[in-house]
């Protein structure tokens, strides 16, 4: 039974099939893993499809095309090359072999294919066309948005778990649940995703969980394809010049790096400023000044173009939820002209400081910033709260990194209660004096903290030490740490990982005590 959809359709099927012991076997093929789970529940082991190799793939496209039959040895280049750009994917190396057979035998003929191959994969009556929509008319709704999403990162690229989820959170993907924050539900629909095989598992944390995804290069252009007919997404590269090709008024723009010359370069980066109605722009080159006209922007993602400074165009972007930078913050910037109060809808704030040392002074706004989820500088400090300032806590912040040891008063941690991951860069013995790592147990779902202490600071008082219970990702460098406190971290009772770098601890012997690190992994030193 090839290609099952549905657990009920097994079901059904399944009655008419009595296990009398006569030793006969069911072979069934599904995309889905769950109803590969559910056919076969009694053992955990399904055969899982596999990507070919290079010499699995020349076979394949050989035995398809000249079957037992003479091989000609010219075309054996452009054929490797047709094999390589297929990436493994069976169903693609068949596909193509059925249009290699129906054509001239000639380097020509064959040239033509590889150089156009995924165009010519994914054209509207394709095969590769008809199996990748099936898959994708059978998803639920809310995950075909997050599929099509994945479109915008080039070929070849291994998608960041956190990175993909925090966008879908942006744009409004996720839908609530009372029991879970928005971040563990994108991690369901990505798990969603994978069990459908529509995308593969590139790199695991420590804890098993998703870090990177992959999308094979074929439904990456098909994503692309869908996603344009759809008015979902608009994507820009290098083959296409004029702006006149894209939808009036898109919602969501993606420029890859455009090689084209830099007249038509500029001329499709200035017309982008005259789609008032974009949301959401993923861009691999440097926008034009325009770009600060779409006054509803609210995800920016310029996290591979270098800039020079700060944009103070975002001064009057107010609807932003996701921004994503990289450029130079000179020591001691105060954002608060770049960064308003007015962006009272922020959820994710990036900044990619080429210079780690530069710290950034935040406005005294950000306290009244209450969907803010995410914040990441190189070194970022947080305002004393005012007088009347002393009821807002950020409830929504789950990541911050890096903020000043200077920050991190009691009453500081205080207004970030459910942080689940924070990085602390303590720089000077005057940040050293208002430091202290006990005012962390208040931060009681804490799972990942990161200490990071300069060379030139003074050694950190282990007196009173304490840890948050909850953690189970532990990061220090240069806290000089006395070795008779480890027993501190030893008994913390979720601590899988622990890294210990740069006179993280001090002394000339470490005696580990029996029943410490209960659920210890990983370590690095």
């Amino acid at each position: 039974m090839d290609d099952m959809w549905h657990k009920e359709a097994w079901d059904n099927i399944k009655r008419l099939l009595p296990d009398d012991n006569e030793g006969s076997r069911v072979l069934l093929t599904t995309r889905l893993s769950e109803v590969a789970t559910h056919a076969n529940w009694f053992s955990p082991d399904h055969h899982h499809m596999r990507l070919l190799n290079e010499n699995e793939g020349w076979k394949l496209l050989c035995s398809k095309i000249f079957g037992d039959g003479r091989f000609i040895p010219e075309l054996e280049a452009v054929g490797k090359e047709i094999v390589r750009s297929c990436k493994g994917l069976p169903l693609s190396i068949v596909v193509v072999s059925g249009l290699l057979s129906n054509i001239s035998r000639t380097q020509r003929e064959w040239g033509y294919i590889a150089k156009n191959l995924n165009q010519i994969l994914i054209s509207k009556d394709s095969h590769c066309t008809k199996v990748f929509s099936l898959s994708y008319d059978h998803m639920p709704h809310h995950l075909k948005a997050c599929f099509l999403y994945t479109g915008v990162y080039p070929q070849d690229f291994e998608i960041p778990m956190s990175k993909l989820i925090k966008l879908w959170i942006a744009e409004g993907f996720i839908k609530m649940n009372s029991s879970k924050s928005l971040e563990e539900v994108g991690e369901e629909y990505l798990e969603d995703l994978v069990s459908r095989n529509l995308v593969m598992v590139g790199e695991k944390r420590f804890n098993g969980k998703i870090k990177s995804c992959i999308v094979h290069d074929l439904l990456k252009e098909w994503c692309s394809s869908k996603a344009l007919d759809e008015k979902f997404i608009h994507t820009l590269n290098a083959n296409i010049y004029y702006c006149q090709e894209i939808a009036k008024d898109p919602r969501r723009l993606c420029i890859r790096k455009l090689d084209s010359t830099d007249e038509a370069r500029a001329d499709i980066l200035r017309t982008i400023g005259t789609f008032s109605l974009v949301r959401s722009l993923v861009s691999q080159s440097k926008p034009h000044d325009e770009l600060w006209c779409c006054k509803l922007l609210r995800v920016l993602d310029l996290s591979n173009v270098d800039l020079e400074f700060f944009p103070s165009g975002i001064i009057d972007l107010i609807h932003l939820r996701y921004v994503y930078l990289c450029c130079e913050l000179c020591n001691g910037i105060h954002i608060s002209k770049y960064l308003p109060d007015s962006l009272r809808d922020l959820q994710t704030l990036i900044i990619r400081q080429r210079c780690i040392d530069s710290s950034v002074y935040l406005p005294r706004g950000i306290w009244g910033m209450r969907h803010l989820r995410h914040l990441q500088f190189g070194t970022c400090c947080f305002p004393h709260p005012l007088e009347g300032d002393k009821n807002l806590v950020l409830e929504n912040l789950q990541t911050l990194s890096y903020v000043s040891g200077s920050s991190c008063t009691e009453e500081f941690i205080k207004r970030i209660p459910n942080a689940k991951k924070l990085g602390i860069r303590v720089k000077t013995r005057d940040e050293q004096k208002a430091f202290s790592l006990r005012h962390l147990m208040n931060l009681h779902k804490l799972e990942i903290l990161k200490c990071i202490v300069e060379p030139t600071s003074c050694i950190i008082i282990s007196k009173d030490l304490t840890l948050p219970k909850n953690l189970i990702k532990l990061t220090l460098s240069g806290t000089k740490i006395s070795w008779k406190d480890m027993p501190i971290v030893g008994s913390l009772p979720n601590l899988e990982v622990l890294k210990l770098k740069n006179n993280a601890f001090q002394g000339l012997e470490w005696e580990p005590i029996k029943g410490e690190f209960c659920r210890y992994e990983v370590s690095t030193y």
